[in-house]
């Protein structure tokens, strides 16, 4: 008899819940995520979609409910701890070192995921087998060629795109974009998609991202998740999601509805 047992999540939500005084920011949320799904969380602005993002990062500590990664609780550990067990994140808005050189910013997460942080920036070629590792993350996301250049002169595309190879410099499995086509033009959006599209299936990661903008999440989505003031108001396939009426009414509008 075929053996049908599926894997465990690579993340588990359970109950999870947190509030600013007395404004329930995330409630009650609960979902998994199996190994090498690439999906998208979506909801209006304040749904607590960044909110959630950071209580399963170490950002923020929940006040009741559990976050396991691979089966072990990781809630209230800090974010270099979370990291160091294969959970890689990257911003809504940059978190670049901004007056350092594009290499030297993979540097780092290359060499804090070794915990080698000592006299970080001292000389790049103090670290031979780190640079070359940190080179071909740059090259995964187009930008070996600007590896020289101090971060904060890049245009807006190519920050957001750092801000994803300084992401996968912690060697995840886990990987969480948020909004990471944010601002971009239309080229530089349709670069990047194909990108994190490249990255997800070369690197057989598990890929979830928030993002607002439709074409992309019903793009490139095998699975949404959609928060609602806080709830989880919705999952499922992009087909099955254009067609639910509470999301729709909440969310998406009519022009979505196939």
């Amino acid at each position: 008899m075929e053996n049908t047992r599926k894997p465990p999540p690579v993340l588990e939500v359970r109950h999870l819940s947190k509030a600013f005084g007395g404004l329930k920011v995330t409630h009650d949320v609960s979902f998994a995520i199996p190994p090498g799904e690439l999906s998208a969380i979506i909801g209006p602005n304040g749904a607590g979609k960044t909110t959630l993002f950071n209580l399963i990062t170490g950002k923020l500590v929940p006040d009741g409910g559990e976050v396991l990664f691979k089966g072990e609780r990781i809630e209230g550990q800090s974010p270099a701890d979370i990291s160091r067990k294969g959970i890689g994140r990257s911003f809504q808005i940059t978190s670049i070192f901004k007056e350092r050189t594009v290499l030297e910013n993979v540097l780092v997460s290359v060499l804090s995921r070794e915990k080698k942080t000592a006299r970080l920036f001292r000389r790049a070629t103090a670290h031979g087998d780190a640079v070359r590792e940190a080179m071909e993350i740059l090259a995964t996301l187009s930008l070996e060629g600007k590896a020289g250049e101090t971060a904060g002169s890049l245009p807006h595309g190519d920050q957001k795109r750092l801000d994803i190879a300084v992401a996968l410099a912690l060697n995840p499995e886990l990987v969480m974009l948020d909004e990471p086509v944010a601002g971009m033009s239309p080229e530089e959006r349709a670069i990047t998609v194909d990108l994190i599209r490249k990255i997800w299936k070369e690197k057989a990661l598990t890929l979830l991202f928030i993002e607002h903008d439709m074409d992309v999440v019903f793009g490139i989505s095998e699975w949404i998740r959609v928060l609602n003031q806080g709830v989880l108001l919705a999952e499922g396939t992009p087909a099955e999601i254009s067609r639910n009426r509470e999301v729709i009414t909440a969310y998406l509008g009519e022009e979505i509805v196939e």
